[in-house]
């Protein structure tokens, strides 16, 4: 799914050198690090150009909300066990 392609390649590396603040350890030849540039350029309110990457971009972006609503659940849950059993 997240595959780099060649068409994509120019826009991710101005991505990378322009609006990512953190360094990014794949770069943009691996799936890893196309991850990391689109969360980073979202973040920064980028404008992204290519169609694939808009797409990409929201779907990570879907994947994270997701995983953030599932951790504050557990964190939530957590905390009224041990209000349980301080009480």
């Amino acid at each position: 799914m997240f595959k780099s392609r060649e068409d994509e390649s120019e826009e991710l590396s101005e991505l990378l050198h322009s609006k990512c603040m953190l360094g990014v350890p794949g770069g943009i030849e691996n799936k890893h690090g196309k991850v990391n540039i689109l969360m980073q350029s979202n973040l920064s309110r980028a404008k992204i150009d290519s169609f694939s990457l808009v797409s990409d971009s929201m779907f990570v972006m879907q994947v994270c909300y997701t995983l953030n609503t599932i951790i504050l659940s557990i964190v939530t849950n957590i905390f009224l066990f041990f209000r349980t059993l301080i009480v």
